[in-house]
């Protein structure tokens, strides 16, 4: 599945319910009105970005609920429950320092609430590099525990039951989900591609 990237950065814990918002398609649907997709290292202005990011956080604003509905079934909470679970443990099997990473990651966000309080602009960019560094850990983290086959297989599956659960609530999420997709890939299309050594 070419947009599973989404899915394996995520924290299962936290981000998962908002990475299953664009997950993957391996079907995804022509959406009528549809901007066509960008070639690949295709420039894009500021403006054109900041436009599709907006209509993706509208289509999160009308998934999310349809979402929420789905994840609170029985069947999904347990299937969510375990596959954290299992993604945190390969996680710490990874990186035997990640629960020391996980607790510094979530006393950051006080600190930087402490911070832009106190109009501290200098501590702010210290705890905003800091975080970015955080971020490629448990992303790299995270990689490493998802080469297990079965577990990304695991997730893939979760994902694709919670889709169609999704449109079976709502039917007009399956069109909402293929034109994030689409977004998604536009913005992915717009990143240049560089070459080995550069």
């Amino acid at each position: 599945m070419s947009n599973t990237a989404r899915l394996r950065t995520a924290l299962l814990a936290t981000i998962l319910p908002v990475a299953l918002l664009v997950g993957c398609n391996d079907n995804d649907a022509e959406v009528e009105g549809a901007t066509p997709p960008q070639e690949i290292g295709e420039p894009m202005s500021q403006e054109r970005m900041q436009e599709l990011l907006g209509e993706m956080q509208a289509i999160y604003g009308q998934l999310q609920p349809i979402q929420q509905q789905a994840l609170a079934e029985p069947e999904f909470q347990e299937r969510q429950q375990e596959l954290n679970e299992d993604v945190m443990r390969a996680m710490h099997d990874a990186d035997p320092e990640m629960e020391t990473t996980m607790q510094r990651a979530e006393g950051l966000e006080q600190e930087a609430m402490a911070a832009q309080a106190e109009g501290d602009q200098e501590r702010l960019q210290a705890l905003s590099t800091e975080a970015q560094q955080i971020q490629r850990r448990m992303q790299q983290a995270q990689a490493a525990a998802l080469e297990d086959d079965a577990l990304s297989g695991r997730i893939e599956d979760f994902e694709r039951d919670i889709r169609a659960r999704m449109v079976e609530i709502d039917p007009e999420a399956e069109a909402l989900m293929a034109r994030a997709d689409e977004i998604e890939a536009q913005l992915e299309a717009s990143i240049p591609q560089t070459g080995p050594g550069f």
